[in-house]
């Protein structure tokens, strides 16, 4: 992963590059994981790990393009163009629960605070 310096009002700020060679639709950051859902017809999840700069999983959505993505505690909603919330476990990648009942595409997903999946 490419780093850089860049100074914003005062303050360095690094920049990351993570090796991605399509077009992202939804990203998110938790502690020492990104998570980023792409516009390809592999309808998943990549989490790369910040710490060892290297891919930790590959989580698989089945069905639908993930337009949303968001992190609470130890669980990852993403929402994707098949009309579905899915709920993920950060740590195994296991999907605990999805969603259904949604007229269209979920175009965003934001969660604060625990949820009892």
């Amino acid at each position: 992963m490419a780093e850089a310096k860049t100074e914003f009002a005062g303050t360095y700020v690094e920049i990351m590059s993570l090796p991605i060679n399509k077009h992202v639709v939804a990203m998110c950051v938790n502690k020492d994981r990104v998570f980023w859902g792409t516009l390809d017809d592999e309808e998943t999840i990549k989490v790369w790990d910040l710490n060892s700069d290297m891919p930790v999983q590959t989580l698989q959505m089945l069905t639908g393009e993930v337009n949303s993505l968001c992190v609470s505690g130890n669980q990852l909603f993403s929402g994707s163009n098949d009309n579905t919330i899915k709920v993920f476990n950060v740590e195994t990648g296991k999907c605990l629960k999805t969603l259904e009942g949604h007229a269209d595409w979920v175009n965003s997903v934001c969660v604060s605070g625990a949820c009892p999946f």
